[in-house]
């Protein structure tokens, strides 16, 4: 009889640990595409924000050319690509794969001395400086809207 609680034990102990397991890797499997979804979602922002004119960019399909116009709308961005000498076609910026090459690239900065450089400057500085950057582009998007639809409207 003490055999067969032994053996009764042990394999409540086994299922149990195989539950655990099998609990982790589910609670894995749900947050690692999360993380890596929104990193991949920072970069894509960030690269919007750096678009320029000239930018040779890729679009998903394959297609490569040099941006001749940026619209911004309120309801959206688009932007023009210019493919060949007379060829310009209009996308709109959610089919922009990737930058080949950038007029304005973006200044690359060291894990560790970006890290060194956010322990010298206060947070609440920072804070204030984020906080007054905001506004200031938001500002400047809509007043290049306006200069744009001005534009449009005179032709």
């Amino acid at each position: 009889m003490n055999v067969i609680n032994l053996i009764a034990a042990n394999v409540s102990a086994t299922s149990i640990v195989l539950y655990v397991v099998m609990g982790v890797m589910v609670i894995a499997l749900l947050v690692f595409p999360t993380i890596s979804r929104r990193r991949q979602m920072r970069e894509f922002t960030q690269m919007m924000d750096n678009l320029s004119v000239g930018d040779q960019i890729m679009t998903n399909t394959g297609m490569i050319g040099t941006i001749k116009k940026i619209n911004r709308k309120v309801d959206g961005m688009t932007f023009l690509l210019e493919t060949g000498e007379k060829t310009v076609i209009e996308f709109d910026v959610g089919a922009i794969s990737r930058v080949l090459h950038s007029v304005n690239p973006i200044p690359v900065v060291e894990k560790g001395k970006k890290k060194a450089e956010s322990k010298e400057e206060p947070k609440a500085e920072a804070t204030e400086a984020k906080a007054e950057a905001k506004p200031e582009k938001e500002e400047a998007k809509k007043e290049e809207v306006k200069a744009e639809n001005k534009k449009t409207e005179k032709k």
